[in-house]
């Protein structure tokens, strides 16, 4: 299925190690400064090898999946323990992205009971897919909104399971969360494709490299593949205009100290040769009280409860 990307012209520098992205300004609307979650009884049991860099990076699949898997649990265990609301959003390509997501957490695990998918709209929150399992374990209540605040469809659901790791596959919000859980269960599927097909990527691969800048160190994630013109894959941008593929890159940040996926870059050449370029920091914020906007875009979909 085609993905929907802006055409950009790229705006940050990119350097061996990393990518310096633009500073959002704490002031802007919608747009609030993420803070890191710590606590320090969590610590890392990742092993990292400064010398697995660019000119030598890990490609063994067990190896990076024991790397993704301790980051995912390092990130889990520094997800707030008390009640709370955790924000997620992006800033692409210097502003912010068209959705956000929501989960309130109940305070007993790194788990969820509430899930809240959300349109930015010029700075204005709607509400657009609810999934709430705050009153029952054993029935959860899901509702879909349009944009106009249209209500499209609303059910009851047995058997609810609310996941940060992957949200996007148990409640259908239509969004990945992107917590470090979602890589591990992904890049099991790509190892597994790449053993059915190991010429899927042409000359590309899959593999992971340790970076320390400014005192902090990073695990780097990379995909690239170089034969999407064999496989007539194409890309549909926001214009409506379809592309054919001829490369793609995907590149993923992760901080070694709170475990997050902090930043990716997506690069894709088409068989004319265009470079479409996405960049994006992903934010995570936590609220004991939800912020005003966000309080009263839950109320509009929570209205349509029975």
């Amino acid at each position: 299925m085609p993905t929907d990307v802006e055409k950009v012209v790229p705006t940050a520098t990119v350097s061996e190690s990393g990518i310096e992205f633009p500073t959002p300004q704490a002031n802007t609307p919608g747009m609030p400064v993420a803070t890191s979650q710590l606590n320090p009884e969590c610590q890392s049991n990742v092993n990292v090898t400064l010398e697995n860099n660019a000119d030598n990076p890990i490609s063994d699949p067990e190896r990076i999946l024991e790397i993704l898997s301790q980051l995912s649990e390092l990130e889990e265990c520094n997800l707030p323990k008390e009640e709370g609301w955790l924000h997620r959003y992006d800033i692409t390509n210097g502003e912010s992205g068209s959705h956000e997501y929501l989960a309130h957490l109940p305070g007993e695990s790194a788990s969820c009971d509430l899930q809240l998918l959300l349109k930015n709209e010029n700075g204005k929150i709607i509400p657009l897919r609810l999934f709430d399992m705050v009153d029952s374990t054993s029935v959860g209540f899901f509702a879909a909104m349009n944009a106009d605040g249209e209500l499209l469809s609303s059910a009851k659901e047995p058997d609810p399971v609310c996941n940060l790791s992957n949200g996007a596959k148990t409640i259908g919000t239509g969004t990945t969360p992107y917590f470090t859980g979602y890589f591990v269960d992904e890049y099991q599927r790509r190892f597994q494709l790449l053993k059915m097909n190991p010429a899927g990527l042409g000359n590309g691969g899959i593999a992971g490299r340790f970076i320390e800048e400014n005192g902090n160190q990073y695990f780097i994630l990379q995909m690239y593949a170089d034969n999407l013109n064999d496989t007539n894959t194409k890309l549909s941008l926001s214009s409506g205009e379809e592309v054919s593929l001829k490369t793609e890159k995907n590149l993923y940040w992760f901080d070694l100290k709170t475990e997050r996926n902090l930043r990716s870059l997506t690069e894709y050449t088409t068989i004319d040769g265009q470079m479409i370029r996405r960049e994006s920091e992903h934010q995570l914020e936590f609220y004991a009280i939800l912020p005003t906007n966000l309080a009263e875009a839950l109320q509009i979909i929570e209205a349509n409860k029975q």
